[in-house]
């Protein structure tokens, strides 16, 4: 996990974006729809744009590892949603 500093210089992006990078071994799931860049070297990378700078009483809320882990947690909760959204709705009883 690291913090990419200068490279994200986009137009129209608010101030204190900050660009987080993981790499990972990909899993024979991944290779398929790897870049060829990851190809070449071995690992799947991910990128996290967020503004998230410091959270008012969480210690250690501004390193990049503790944002890594928020936003993975928070991708759990967005998948189980999206899971959710598939599933047909229950119908009322009676009709």
């Amino acid at each position: 996990m690291a913090e990419l500093i200068g490279l994200n210089q986009r137009k129209g992006w608010p101030d204190g974006m900050r660009l987080l990078v993981r790499r990972v071994r990909p899993s024979a799931g991944h290779r398929k729809n790897l870049t060829a860049f990851e190809t070449r070297s071995g690992w799947k990378y991910s990128i996290i744009a967020t503004n998230i700078g410091r959270m008012w009483g969480i210690a250690g809320s501004h390193h990049p590892q503790w944002l890594d882990a928020l936003a993975r947690a928070h991708a759990v909760v967005e998948d189980r949603v999206r899971v959710g959204m598939r599933r047909p709705a229950p119908t009322a009883r009676g009709t």
